[in-house]
């Protein structure tokens, strides 16, 4: 009688690898539901910082009259001129500055825009990526009333089927800004600068 009572008291290790099947299987499931939901976050976060972007550039263009250069994306600990708009080989922080911008395309201009790093960066932790109509940029630091068709410029943008999605000649882009999304294809990584 006392030796069942003593079986009868344990688990088995068939009993408890089923429980551990069945856990793993409830927290599989938890995280295929939570994914979706993460995701969605970070492009919400996204949008909100393209949008916080795109008002520091109305801004810039404004008090300025004119659209900064991109920065280039290199990294904070080799360059010490990181996030800021390089015009004519020369990095400068505010205003219009001589000299056409050394790229049409690279990261936002944080520091120009008076923007902190994480927000020229998207959700998924990745800088974004900025690209300006080169007749758009004030090439001899002067203030001056924007070209004919402002803020049209000449920036084709494209979807995946290789169709313009500017609307045409009259609408093409003054600048463009990407997010380079979950994939982070092609982007470079907030704090560090890598691609």
């Amino acid at each position: 009688m006392i030796k069942r009572a003593a079986l009868a008291a344990g688990f088995t290790l068939i009993e408890m690898a089923i429980v551990l099947v069945v856990i793993g299987l409830v927290l599989s499931g938890g995280i295929v539901a939570v994914t979706p939901i993460v995701q969605n976050t970070k492009v919400s976060e996204t949008n909100q910082k393209l949008d916080r972007i795109e008002q520091a550039l109305i801004l810039h263009a404004i008090r300025y009259s004119c659209l900064p250069c991109p920065a280039a994306p290199g990294n904070a600990s080799t360059v010490a001129t990181v996030g800021q708009a390089v015009a004519g080989g020369t990095p400068y922080t505010s205003g219009c500055q001589a000299g056409a911008c050394t790229n049409a395309q690279g990261v936002v201009p944080w520091i120009n825009l008076n923007l902190s790093e994480t927000e020229a960066s998207d959700g998924f932790g990745t800088r974004i990526s900025y690209a300006i109509t080169a007749n758009l940029q004030n090439t001899d630091g002067m203030k001056r009333t924007p070209p004919a068709g402002y803020p049209a410029g000449t920036i084709t943008v494209q979807n995946a089927a290789g169709v313009e999605v500017t609307g045409g000649v009259g609408n093409r882009a003054a600048y463009v800004l990407i997010s380079h999304g979950k994939d982070q294809i092609y982007g470079y990584r907030a704090q560090t600068g890598t691609q």
